[in-house]
């Protein structure tokens, strides 16, 4: 696009004076309303954007452009790079950081929100295409660590609109991805305790794919992606985020559940040089019970404002086309995650029993727990193969199992207790034959060839 001549830099800016900064505090927090017609979309040059920012009564105007014709070039659309020339021109995004100096005039958050949509496109297509500019990228990633922080957590308010809170987890989300170096140094400088993050993670929006918890989630995903062990154990030793993620997979999109359980198999649980005791500690009793609520996976349409129940008067559920199968497929990966992580001695939570249960010490009591939250789902195919993997891997868990099913193995005309009983037989096939030649033998023998005493004396009066 060819530049302006002075006149016509001056109708802009007389046009321009129509909305100033307070205008934009009442927007409505959708980003495009069905049935109002859009402006139809003009590319500025560099040389334009720095004008319109020179004068408080066109920032806004500026900015906005900037981000339409920065949208307008990543959708491939004929039209001047901006973020290229922007870039070119200006090494260190002087102009932008200008408008958001603590010591200037005190921007409104969705204001701020604007500033870091452009800081964020800036990052984005350094990453992506314009590597070259790099060192652009790394600059205003420490400007803005160094003295705009305060700014980012202002803007992820509870209070503030999800576009804003956006705008910030985003802008966080393209540091973090632009280079090892500034993943680091976001990592060490951010506040993962800070009390913006907690509520953020629980705010969901079931219209948008995109709502402010999938952002929130994308910032923590791209922690681990690409990342060395160093980065990740620290991510797992403060474990707020990722807890905070899994907690809410159940009412996440299918296809950000697969993403998420995807990454952390790959970069957590079987990664090298990640203790078992560091993912013990992660994934807690709590988190491995969130884990098992994806074999009934509800997706978006199933969550309700304020984490209650539906009631009769609430709005009925409207079931996707496809959501059968998007189910199963959470289903089947949630179940291979588990395996992966209750049952594998290398990768795994379980700790390996010498005694093989003979000893008086418990080495798997949060598998303990799990299993014996688990039982009570045993109707469940996919439950039932889990707890049978957990046994078989932690033969020191079969005989409290056992124990604890000892009232559900009276003989009755019932379809659950014929399941039960299936179920008992399958995981008696499944136990390896152990070779030992210590004293223990007669011991181990009394584990798992007779059963328990309550146990045995319900099976014989059975078969009586």
């Amino acid at each position: 696009m060819v530049n302006k001549t002075s006149s016509d830099k001056v109708k802009l800016k007389q046009k321009s004076r129509k909305r100033s900064l307070a205008d934009v505090a009442h927007d409505e927090e959708p980003e495009t309303k069905q049935g109002k017609t859009q402006p139809e979309f003009v590319s500025i040059s560099e040389v334009e954007f720095k004008f319109l920012l020179s004068d408080q009564e066109t920032v806004i105007e500026g900015l906005e452009k900037f981000i339409g014709s920065a949208e307008a070039v990543i959708e491939g659309q004929e039209c001047p790079d901006i973020v290229a020339g922007y870039c070119r021109s200006s090494q260190t995004c002087s102009e932008l950081f200008t408008l958001i100096d603590p010591t200037g005039p005190k921007m409104k958050a969705n204001e701020l929100a604007l500033v870091f949509r452009c800081l964020e496109l800036v990052l984005t297509r350094i990453q992506t295409n314009l590597l070259k500019f790099s060192s652009t990228g790394e600059a205003v990633v420490q400007k803005l660590l160094a003295g705009h922080m305060g700014q980012v957590y202002n803007c992820l308010q509870e209070q503030n609109k999800s576009k804003t809170i956006k705008a910030a987890l985003r802008l966080l989300t393209s540091m973090v991805r632009l280079s090892d170096r500034a993943k680091k140094a976001v990592q060490s400088r951010l506040n993962f305790a800070h009390a913006t993050f907690p509520p953020i993670f629980r705010r969901r929006n079931r219209k948008d794919p995109n709502d402010v918890r999938s952002c929130a989630v994308a910032l923590t995903l791209s922690f681990l992606q690409d990342s060395d062990l160093s980065t990740i154990s620290s991510l797992v030793q403060q474990r707020t985020f990722l807890q905070q993620v899994i907690g809410g997979l159940k009412y996440d999109r299918h296809d950000l559940v697969l993403e998420t359980l995807a990454t952390l198999l790959d970069k957590v649980v079987t990664l090298p040089g990640l203790t078992k005791t560091e993912k013990v500690k992660l994934f807690s009793e709590m988190v491995l019970k969130q884990l098992c609520e994806l074999y009934d996976w509800q997706g978006p349409t199933g969550w309700v404002p304020g984490g209650k129940k539906r009631k009769k008067d609430d709005e009925p559920r409207v079931i996707p086309e496809g959501f059968s199968e998007d189910q199963e497929a959470v289903a089947n990966v949630a179940h291979a995650f588990l395996l992966e992580v209750c049952c594998s001695h290398k990768h795994g939570l379980n700790f390996y029993d010498k005694s093989l249960g003979t000893g008086n010490r418990n080495y798997n009591q949060l598998l303990a727990h799990l299993v014996d939250w688990l039982v009570k789902k045993m109707d469940k195919p996919k439950i039932a193969d889990l707890i049978i993997g957990i046994l078989c891997a932690c033969p020191d868990l079969i005989k409290a199992t056992l124990t604890n099913l000892c009232p559900s193995l009276t003989p009755r005309w019932s379809d659950k207790w014929r399941q039960l009983m299936g179920w008992l037989i399958k995981f008696l096939s499944s136990l390896d034959y152990f070779k030992e030649d210590h004293i223990t033998v007669v011991s181990m023998a009394t584990k798992f060839c007779l059963p328990p005493t309550n146990v045995a004396a319900i099976l014989t009066q059975g078969l009586k």
